[in-house]
């Protein structure tokens, strides 16, 4: 397995994807995978679990929030600048509003898991930020497909079970 993930890691830094070895490429990946089990585990397992009586859409917004006020740690205790932490947090927000949805229409977890982890691999191994309409236009369709998915999975009065174990 080691040998595998060493692979992929050097296929990764040689094609020009990623700068630095293979090992750092593979423990950043195997590192930030972790935080999607955890971040996950808590804001779209227990958060949404127990905001579930709110109603999909309530929970939704409320895992938003809640998602992406917790970004603030890295202003606090990172020594992140508090503008760029400002908007990590609405971006968060954002991406845990359509987490939140994926989850009512998907009923786990465990795809957002690898989702999450990738993104924040590539987010942190990225060569700078992207432009101000981009991250705009990025916003705007975590708000139209989560409420889309709201609309079509959550919020149409069935019942619709999540489970984290899935």
């Amino acid at each position: 397995m080691a040998r595998r993930a060493d692979a992929a890691g050097r296929l990764l830094v040689l094609s020009g994807c990623l700068e630095g070895s293979a090992t750092v490429v593979v423990s950043g990946l195997v590192s930030l995978l972790w935080v999607g089990i955890n971040e996950e585990m808590y804001s779209r397992g227990l958060v949404q679990e127990t905001l579930g009586p709110l109603g999909p859409v309530h929970a939704a917004v409320g895992v938003a929030v809640l998602f992406g006020a917790g970004h603030i740690q890295n202003f606090l205790f990172f020594g992140d600048p508090l503008d760029d932490t400002l908007w990590q947090m609405l971006s968060a927000g954002f991406f845990g509003f359509t987490c939140a949805a994926l989850r009512y229409a998907i009923g786990s977890i465990w795809p957002m898991v690898v989702v999450h982890g990738l993104d924040d691999f590539f987010q942190i191994r990225s060569p700078g930020s992207a432009p101000d309409w981009w991250q705009a236009a990025v916003y705007a369709f975590h708000l139209a497909y989560g409420l889309w998915l709201l609309r079509r999975y959550g919020a149409g009065g069935g019942s619709y079970e999540c489970s984290i174990t899935r």
